[in-house]
């Protein structure tokens, strides 16, 4: 779903591994609009230092990836 720690504040980005452009970034965004509103916490280990955090809305259709601090 996300490729690039980038694609937080630019989840309308697509790359070459979406197979459907369109449907890629509908979901993206549906998922952070989600994940942001629900305080999920979220692991990632492909492509940022911190691995378990949140997604948190800055303005709209841009988020930032916050790290878990317990």
């Amino acid at each position: 779903m996300v490729h690039s720690d980038l694609q937080f504040k630019n989840p309308h980005w697509s790359f070459f591994t979406d197979n459907n452009e369109e449907k890629s970034i509908k979901t993206r965004k549906n998922a952070f609009d989600e994940l942001s509103q629900s305080n999920t916490i979220i692991a990632n280990n492909n492509f940022i230092e911190e691995v378990f955090g949140y997604l948190k809305k800055e303005e709209e259709g841009k988020y930032k990836f916050e790290r878990y601090t317990s």
